[in-house]
């Protein structure tokens, strides 16, 4: 599932942070699919990997399917993307 959460007041305007609780390619595939850059991406590869996304391509994101969260749910979903990939590296330094 593709995650957003509401417009913040930055420094360059308002924007947001988008996020999947899956996998990285749908957090890309979704994004390509609004217009933004695969190089835009934020801390790939990591649990906390996410896009910026001003508010144009916010309203965009909304329309095809993102869901909006508070901060609350938003930061919940990345401590859970931590723990399972702290485990996840658990598992496989075990097995070597």
């Amino acid at each position: 599932m593709i995650y957003i959460d509401k417009p913040k007041k930055c420094s360059f305007g308002r924007s947001s942070h988008m996020i999947s609780d899956n996998s990285s390619e749908e957090l890309i595939n979704f994004a390509k699919k609004i217009g933004l850059k695969i190089e835009w991406i934020q801390k790939r590869g990591k649990y906390d990997e996410h896009f910026d996304v001003m508010n144009s391509k916010y309203r965009q994101a909304i329309k095809a399917g993102a869901k909006l969260i508070t901060l609350t749910e938003f930061g919940k979903i990345l401590i859970d993307k931590k723990e399972k990939s702290n485990n996840e590296n658990r598992r496989i330094h075990k097995n070597i």
